[in-house]
Protein backbone atom coordinates (compact mmCIF):
# COMPACT_ATOMS: atom_id res chain seq x y z
CA UNK A 1 0.00 0.00 0.00
CA UNK A 2 2.67 2.17 0.72
CA UNK A 3 4.15 2.42 -2.52
CA UNK A 4 0.57 2.45 -4.21
CA UNK A 5 0.34 5.42 -2.87
CA UNK A 6 3.68 6.65 -3.22
CA UNK A 7 5.26 8.64 -6.62
CA UNK A 8 7.00 5.74 -8.64
CA UNK A 9 9.80 7.44 -7.58
CA UNK A 10 9.29 8.13 -3.97
CA UNK A 11 11.16 6.59 -1.11
CA UNK A 12 9.02 4.07 1.50
CA UNK A 13 11.06 3.59 4.62
CA UNK A 14 10.76 0.51 6.72
CA UNK A 15 12.67 1.25 10.16
CA UNK A 16 13.02 -0.70 13.28
CA UNK A 17 13.26 0.12 16.81
CA UNK A 18 13.59 -1.66 19.98
CA UNK A 19 10.40 -0.04 22.79
CA UNK A 20 11.45 -1.78 26.19
CA UNK A 21 9.91 -5.07 26.07
CA UNK A 22 8.76 -4.07 22.18
CA UNK A 23 9.55 -4.06 19.14
CA UNK A 24 8.39 -1.23 16.37
CA UNK A 25 8.05 -1.82 12.68
CA UNK A 26 7.23 1.49 10.92
CA UNK A 27 6.36 1.51 7.31
CA UNK A 28 6.39 5.42 6.13
CA UNK A 29 5.79 6.95 2.58
CA UNK A 30 5.61 10.44 1.01
CA UNK A 31 2.55 9.52 -0.57
CA UNK A 32 -0.97 11.18 -0.63
CA UNK A 33 -1.81 10.79 3.11
CA UNK A 34 -5.44 9.96 4.27
CA UNK A 35 -7.70 12.46 5.95
CA UNK A 36 -8.66 11.51 9.53
CA UNK A 37 -12.27 10.89 8.49
CA UNK A 38 -11.15 8.07 6.30
CA UNK A 39 -8.31 6.36 8.66
CA UNK A 40 -11.68 6.56 11.52
CA UNK A 41 -14.45 5.32 9.22
CA UNK A 42 -12.88 3.16 6.66
CA UNK A 43 -9.08 1.97 6.84
CA UNK A 44 -9.71 -0.58 8.76
CA UNK A 45 -13.21 -1.85 7.13
CA UNK A 46 -13.10 -4.89 5.09
CA UNK A 47 -14.24 -4.41 1.26
CA UNK A 48 -13.91 -0.69 1.40
CA UNK A 49 -10.81 0.73 -0.79
CA UNK A 50 -10.06 4.59 -2.29
CA UNK A 51 -7.96 2.41 -4.42
CA UNK A 52 -9.03 1.65 -8.22
CA UNK A 53 -9.72 -2.12 -8.33
CA UNK A 54 -8.77 -2.32 -4.68
CA UNK A 55 -10.36 -5.03 -2.17
CA UNK A 56 -9.96 -3.34 0.89
CA UNK A 57 -8.63 -6.38 2.71
CA UNK A 58 -4.84 -5.45 3.29
CA UNK A 59 -5.02 -3.03 6.00
CA UNK A 60 -8.02 -5.03 8.03
CA UNK A 61 -6.10 -8.21 7.72
CA UNK A 62 -2.51 -6.52 8.96
CA UNK A 63 -4.18 -5.41 12.03
CA UNK A 64 -6.22 -8.07 12.35
CA UNK A 65 -2.90 -10.37 12.56
CA UNK A 66 -1.23 -8.01 14.49
CA UNK A 67 -3.98 -8.06 17.13
CA UNK A 68 -3.65 -11.71 17.03
CA UNK A 69 -0.04 -11.74 17.50
CA UNK A 70 -0.50 -9.51 20.57
CA UNK A 71 0.52 -6.37 19.32
CA UNK A 72 -0.83 -3.49 17.63
CA UNK A 73 -0.97 -1.50 14.59
CA UNK A 74 -0.94 2.20 14.36
CA UNK A 75 -1.26 4.72 11.86
CA UNK A 76 -0.29 8.46 11.39
CA UNK A 77 -1.41 10.26 8.15
CA UNK A 78 -1.54 13.70 7.39
CA UNK A 79 -2.99 14.54 3.89
CA UNK A 80 -0.72 15.49 0.88
CA UNK A 81 2.28 14.39 3.21
CA UNK A 82 2.10 10.58 3.73
CA UNK A 83 1.53 8.13 6.20
CA UNK A 84 3.12 6.12 8.80
CA UNK A 85 1.64 2.52 9.62
CA UNK A 86 3.35 1.31 13.07
CA UNK A 87 3.15 -2.41 14.27
CA UNK A 88 4.04 -3.07 18.10
CA UNK A 89 5.21 -6.55 19.10
CA UNK A 90 6.14 -8.29 22.20
CA UNK A 91 9.87 -9.11 21.65
CA UNK A 92 10.42 -12.34 21.87
CA UNK A 93 14.02 -12.60 24.42
CA UNK A 94 16.46 -15.72 22.78
CA UNK A 95 17.45 -18.57 25.32
CA UNK A 96 21.44 -18.08 25.10
CA UNK A 97 21.31 -21.85 26.76
CA UNK A 98 19.28 -23.50 23.99
CA UNK A 99 21.25 -21.37 21.26
CA UNK A 100 24.58 -22.97 22.89
CA UNK A 101 23.65 -26.20 23.20
CA UNK A 102 22.73 -26.45 19.66
CA UNK A 103 25.96 -25.75 18.28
Amino acid sequence: NAIDASDPDARVTLAIAELGDAVAIDVIDRGCGMSPAFIREKLFRPFVSSKPGGFGIGAFEARKLTEEMGGRLDVSSAEGRGSRFRVTLRAARADTNALGNAA
